[in-house]
Parts: structure tokens; C-alpha cells; sequence
């Protein structure tokens, strides 16, 4: 059920900066954007309670955030910027070492 929830905010997340990078003003969009943190905030919470650990809920929200926005990239043909790469790289070390460590 963690991966509904986090897949949940973080295409709730980077939906609202999207249309906010795209937006002329931020209160023209305050309707929307209000109600999609709230959203996130809420997916967050529930992602932390029903999540194994602290750790384990970060780490797949780290990694459904950056799936969505290469995603959304390759979807809108923009490229994938090194550091998106990066980051997957180093979320997804962070998982291998948190099984690894004793």
C-alpha cells in the first residue's frame, strides 16, 4: 500500500510543479495548488504510517518523485537532466546500504 501512496504524491507533487512553473502568477492558480498539497501532505502521512520505517517510506517516495518527472520528461521529449540521474543513482544506494547495513 506504500507504493499506492507514494506514487499518489508524487504525482500530486510534480503535477503542481508543473502547473506551476507554467503558471503567470501563483494566486491565479492558488485554487489548484492548495488542494494538491493538501493532497501531498496527506499521501506523505499516510505513506510515513503504513511504511516499515522512516528510511523505507523516503526512499520510495524519493524514487516514485524522480520516476514521475523522467517520465514526464521523455513524455514532453525535454531532456533528463544529470542530475535527476544522480539522485535516482544515489536514492537507490541508499536503499541497497539499508539492507546491507548491519
Amino acid at each position: 500500500m506504500i507504493y499506492a501512496w507514494s506514487v499518489l504524491a508524487a504525482t500530486t507533487a510534480v503535477g503542481a510543479e508543473i502547473v506551476l512553473s507554467r503558471a503567470t502568477s501563483y494566486m491565479s492558480i492558488m485554487w489548484l495548488v492548495v488542494p494538491a498539497a493538501l493532497a501531498v501532505n496527506y499521501s506523505v502521512w499516510q505513506l510515513l504510517r503504513l511504511g516499515p520505517s522512516f528510511i523505507s517510506s523516503l526512499i520510495v517516495f524519493s524514487i516514485a518523485t524522480a520516476t514521475i518527472r523522467v517520465i514526464y520528461s521523455v513524455g514532453m521529449r525535454q531532456e533528463v537532466g544529470i542530475g535527476t540521474w544522480v539522485a535516482i543513482i544515489m536514492v537507490l544506494g541508499a536503499g541497497v546500504l539499508r539492507h546491507l547495513w548491519p
